[in-house]
C-alpha cells in the first residue's frame, strides 16, 4: 500500500476518493444520498405510526374484554 496517499476522504454515495472535507463527490451524488435519507425517514415514520397504530388497538380491545 502506498504510504504517501494525499488526504482524501471518499463519498458518502458512490465512495469514490474525493478531496478531504467534502462529504459528495458531485451534486449528483449528494442528491441521491439525501433522496435516499428522505426514504429512510419516511419509512421509519410509516414504521412508527403503525406500531403505535396496534398499541392503541391493542389496549382498546383489552378494555373491551
Amino acid at each position: 500500500m502506498p504510504e504517501n496517499l494525499p488526504d482524501h476522504t471518499h463519498c458518502l454515495e458512490c465512495d469514490a476518493a474525493i478531496p478531504f472535507g467534502k462529504p459528495f463527490c458531485s451534486e449528483r451524488c449528494e442528491a441521491a444520498h439525501n433522496s435516499k435519507v428522505k426514504r429512510e425517514k419516511n419509512r421509519n415514520l410509516m414504521y412508527m405510526v403503525i406500531l403505535v397504530a396496534i398499541i392503541v388497538t391493542l389496549g382498546l380491545v383489552s378494555l373491551l374484554l
